[in-house]
């Protein structure tokens, strides 16, 4: 809302600075000082970020994704000012992230603290101790599901339900199949996050828009939850399993 206000002020500003431009055409200065102007009122519209906030104000998001493709398991961590959408912060101070006793190392590229672990870890314990010296623990737990036995093919002409192995969705769980392409990736994505659901319908009239022959389907898992212990302004906890693709053939 404030950028938004701070563009309109600034179209506003330029529309006067163009009819002074009118009138000052033949003087050189006076257009080098209307330039000069115009670049200070939009360098105004864009928010500088904020670093090194107060520890209260920190904002706390836990990520834990087993990808099965590579087998590995990450751990993520991000810090935002106040709110998830927040400028995303690094630690300073003696302030540290770790996951099952190992710690988080900052990724300047993505914004945030990544650990990768080879395998499944079913369970992530996150410490953030900040620079104030107070501890705060999260523990995030996976689920593994996995595909159906026998699951070669999708008929075409009815609806498709796929029940997978694994527990029952509870509150905040959800249930996501996609159907890809190799060159157009994702091509269909639905999802289910009924409690006590154990299975995921496709209709048929989505099938008949994924069209006949052969494609991939990939199942995941995912829960969102709020922290259990986390600073003045909270956090998340998101953890996602992620199966590898599987073949079958639309007929």
């Amino acid at each position: 809302m404030i950028i938004l206000c701070k563009l309109i002020l600034a179209y506003f500003c330029i529309e006067n600075l163009m009819d002074e431009m009118g009138s000052l055409k033949n003087n050189t200065c006076g257009i080098t000082y209307l330039l000069v102007l115009l670049m200070i009122v939009i360098s105004g519209c864009l928010d500088k970020p904020e670093t090194d906030i107060s520890a209260e104000r920190i904002y706390t998001s836990y990520v834990l994704t087993y990808d099965e493709e590579n087998d590995q398991t990450f751990a993520r961590t991000i810090f935002s000012a106040d709110t998830r959408a927040g400028w995303r912060q690094e630690l300073t101070g003696s302030a540290k992230i770790t996951c099952n006793g190992v710690e988080l190392r900052y990724n300047e590229e993505q914004d945030e603290y990544l650990i990768i672990f080879d395998g499944f870890e079913s369970l992530g314990q996150f410490i953030y101790d900040d620079k104030l010296g107070d501890s705060y623990i999260n523990t995030v737990e996976l689920e593994l599901i996995g595909y159906p036995s026998g699951l070669d093919s999708i008929k075409i002409t009815e609806d498709f339900e796929l029940q997978w192995v694994g527990e029952t969705l509870k509150e905040n769980e959800y249930v996501s199949l996609s159907f890809e392409e190799e060159s157009l990736g994702v091509v269909g994505l639905y999802q289910e996050n009924e409690v006590g659901a154990n299975s995921i319908t496709v209709p048929r009239t989505e099938l008949v828009k994924l069209g006949l022959g052969s494609i991939k389907i990939r199942l995941a898992w995912e829960k969102y939850s709020e922290t259990d212990v986390h600073p003045g302004s909270g956090g998340e906890i998101l953890a996602s399993t992620v199966l590898q693709p599987f073949d079958v053939v639309i007929y």
